[in-house]
């Protein structure tokens, strides 16, 4: 499947969430467009964004989307609800846009093809230099599912660094877990962190902790204060971008230093959709595993 491919089951997927979430959120009567959220729903998940809408053949299933995206109010009012929806934030930049991604002759951009999100648990694997990287993450549902399984025991021999990737913006973002209970997607990624920190395999990696979508998190804190979650209650530094980043990466260091306060920890701020800051930490990250490496798994540490 190809990122243009992708980025289409990303928008419809997007808008199906938005629209079969209006009765729950009690927002049916605030619909202006009643036909489009039908032929929405009515639309297949793998269509691609050219495919014909339902009611009318001549319409395109993206058009109807777009449609609903910037004019309909019920729609808006339900992505103000979007922390409780399990939606990919990021992909708010495919909806703004859909003008340029429903044209004929549409090429994504190096950002869309970063924005495209292809789900599933499969272990992702990749040569980066002199480095095999092995990438375990996604939804707090994947994480999960890696340690349900313990999966992540056929990775843990000759490990040199571990990188831990946190969003920023899911400080406010429930999902629903086995058993039906609402969670928070700061706090699953909190404790695979302290599992991570745990693994007796893990036990001699330095940690380096990106933390991811800064720039969301500055578009949304204003709206959403992070005190206003009772997980994070104790957070007093009201929408100032430097004070939530660094509360955050306090608690994650504090979890690190509870298990093993001599472990290198190292933490790092990111914007995923931008190629140098990307390109940056990337060199950080190596930087740090060489180093280990040349050190040797039994190397002293400070």
């Amino acid at each position: 499947m190809n990122s243009h491919q992708v980025i289409d089951r990303n928008v419809i997927q997007f808008m199906k969430t938005l629209c079969s979430s209006l009765p729950t959120l009690d927002l049916s009567d605030q619909v202006t467009h009643p036909q489009s959220v039908a032929d929405v729903l009515a639309a297949d998940s793998d269509h691609l964004l050219s495919s014909p809408a339902q009611s009318n053949p001549g319409v395109s299933i993206g058009k109807v989307v777009q449609e609903l995206w910037e004019n309909d109010p019920a729609i808006q009012a339900a992505w103000r609800h979007r922390s409780s929806l399990q939606l990919v934030e990021a992909h708010q930049h495919f909806l703004n846009n859909m003008e340029t991604i429903c044209a004929e002759n549409y090429i994504p951009s190096v950002q869309d093809t970063i924005l495209a999100h292809k789900g599933g648990t499969a272990l992702l694997f990749m040569r980066l230099d002199d480095f095999s990287l092995y990438e375990l993450g996604g939804h707090p549902h994947v994480s999960r599912w890696w340690r349900k399984n313990r999966l992540i025991n056929g990775v843990e021999e000759d490990i040199s660094a571990i990188v831990f990737v946190v969003s920023l913006s899911s400080y406010d973002q429930t999902f629903k877990d086995d058993i039906g209970e609402t969670c928070n997607e700061m706090e699953e990624s909190l404790e695979m962190f302290q599992w991570i920190c745990k693994h007796p395999n893990f036990r001699e990696q330095p940690i380096i902790i990106l933390f991811n979508k800064a720039d969301l998190l500055s578009a949304k804190i204003t709206e959403f204060p992070i005190s206003d979650v009772p997980s994070w209650a104790d957070y007093d530094g009201g929408s100032d971008v430097t004070k939530a980043c660094q509360y955050f990466h306090n608690r994650f260091d504090a979890e690190s230093k509870q298990i093993d306060a001599k472990r290198p920890t190292y933490s790092h701020m990111t914007v995923a959709v931008d190629a140098n800051s990307v390109k940056k930490e990337i060199g950080s990250c190596l930087d740090i595993a060489r180093k280990h490496k040349r050190m040797g798994s039994g190397g002293s540490r400070e």
